[in-house]
């Protein structure tokens, strides 16, 4: 049955795309059923005359969406890819010589970004211990070149000595943040009196519904 469903929202969706002049791009479209801890193996859905396999997770705008929704793939893939830029600071970083704090820091930052991109989205992946390790991990190999230190210092000294946040922390910063920011530009947009507030009476509902939309669309066209 759950395959069946899966099948019929997958053609409503490519079907709904056409009728908005939107077509596809057969040979590149992805599929990604978003089934939690549910299981689909060996199906396939057939769209427009092309039989497409199901991925277990594909790469949208920079973030990486899995079946199980999750977000532990994009975990691992941020550190697949910050793990070489880390190796890289470190050589240039070492603890005796090299720049200074202020100069580590800013270097390191650009590291810190990498790993915060887009954190709002796949937050919900460090509520699990083994992934919050993992990126916790890389943080720590950052704060050690900041502050020189060597690899036995505890790690909540080097964050303080740093002047860092642990990464739980600095997920939580990026989404309140954002929060804050969609109030504002709600206070800004009731004092709106255009055509516009007939349809979007709560730009922050209606920005995150165009983000969960834009999610959807790119399961089925990797743009």
């Amino acid at each position: 049955m759950m395959k069946i469903r899966v099948k019929t929202a997958a053609l409503i969706i490519a079907n709904r795309l056409d009728s908005m002049g939107i077509s596809l791009a057969k040979q590149k479209t992805e599929l990604l059923a978003l089934v939690g801890q549910r299981k689909l193996d060996g199906w396939s859905a057939d769209i427009m005359g092309v039989t497409i396999m199901p991925c277990k997770a594909v790469r949208y705008m920079g973030v990486w969406l899995d079946s199980g929704l999750r977000m532990t793939t994009h975990v691992r893939r941020i550190v697949e890819k910050t793990t070489p830029a880390t190796n890289i600071l470190s050589r240039v970083m070492p603890n005796v010589g090299g720049p200074r704090a202020m100069k580590r820091r800013t270097v390191a930052s650009a590291v810190t970004s990498m790993i915060l991109y887009a954190a709002p989205i796949w937050r919900r992946a460090i509520q699990y211990q083994h992934y919050q390790n993992m990126l916790q991990s890389m943080i720590r190999r950052l704060v050690l070149r900041i502050t020189s230190a060597y690899r036995t210092a505890l790690t909540s000294a080097v964050l303080a000595l740093a002047g860092v946040m642990p990464i739980v922390h600095q997920v939580e910063e990026r989404l309140q943040v954002r929060e804050n920011i969609l109030m504002k530009w709600q206070e800004d947009w009731q004092r709106y009196d255009g055509w516009a507030k007939q349809f979007i009476e709560n730009v922050a509902e209606w920005t995150t519904f165009l983000l969960k939309l834009s999610q959807v669309m790119g399961v089925l066209t990797n743009t």
